[in-house]
């Protein structure tokens, strides 16, 4: 396994400071910066090989379900998004994006459901043009009202049926959820990347040791071997960091 950190794009010097294998971005974030910002940025991390994953895949104006999802603007966004991600080394991408598919009161969820399977089509698409891989994220009840369970997630990749369309486990909406960790074996095969935070969405370190070690000790189980990224604000201390991974890296040797 490899472990990577959630950060702003401009702290991407700290991942080697603490000695994390990767920088996760926030797609948005790059979305966003202009042309100028943007090419700074390229050539900032150029041969540094830092970048692996982005979350936050879609920007909440860019709507992907209910009565104003645009196919035609979903598809200008993915060309614009995905391209720049390519750019800065972005393989692994987490399509959350609570917002954008959030779907309104009173709009149809097999409506809702049909349009997120489009949606999927065209991510699909755009990505396997840059080499990437959609990592589906299932998101806690209380921040969105489609595709909450590792279930959801997996029915939702089976419908678009694409080899770069897959699962991420994120432990923290697992948790929130109250999902049984069962099936995380029962669809081992089709995870592709993993969210790490505690079980309030702090830093999940040895305060939470049973909660960790049971999770390490099943992807360790099932032969993961891709990237662990932690979504949660970290100890602002380096030193802190590097200790932390040491011991995720020993518990999954």
């Amino acid at each position: 396994m490899k472990f990577g950190m959630c950060l702003p794009a401009s702290d991407y010097a700290r991942i080697n400071r603490v000695g994390a294998d990767y920088i996760e971005l926030g797609a948005g974030s790059i979305y966003r910066m202009s042309d100028d910002s943007f090419e700074k940025l390229c050539d900032d991390l150029q041969g540094k090989n830092l970048c692996y994953s982005c979350n936050g895949l879609v920007v909440p104006e860019v709507r992907l379900t209910g009565s104003e999802v645009n196919f035609d603007s979903i598809r200008s966004y993915c060309e614009k998004t995905f391209g720049r991600l390519n750019r800065l080394g972005v393989k692994m991408l987490v399509f959350g994006s609570g917002n954008a598919k959030n779907v309104p009161e009173g709009f149809p969820m097999e409506k809702a459901w049909e349009q997120l399977f489009e949606v999927g089509n065209i991510f699909s698409d755009y990505a396997e043009k840059f080499s990437q891989t959609i990592a589906v994220e299932a998101l806690r009840y209380s921040e969105v009202n489609i595709v909450n369970t590792i279930e959801d997630a997996a029915f939702y990749a089976h419908k678009v049926n694409r080899s770069n369309f897959k699962i991420l486990i994120d432990f923290y909406h697992m948790y929130q959820n109250s999902e049984n960790l069962d099936v995380i074996e029962k669809y081992a095969d089709e995870i592709v990347h993993i969210h790490m935070a505690g079980p309030t969405r702090g830093t999940p370190d040895k305060s939470e040791e049973k909660f960790v070690e049971e999770r390490m000790s099943l992807l360790k189980k099932i032969g993961y071997n891709g990237g662990v990224s932690f979504e949660c604000a970290m100890p602002e201390n380096d030193e802190s960091v590097k200790a932390l991974l040491k011991w995720y890296r020993e518990l999954t040797e």
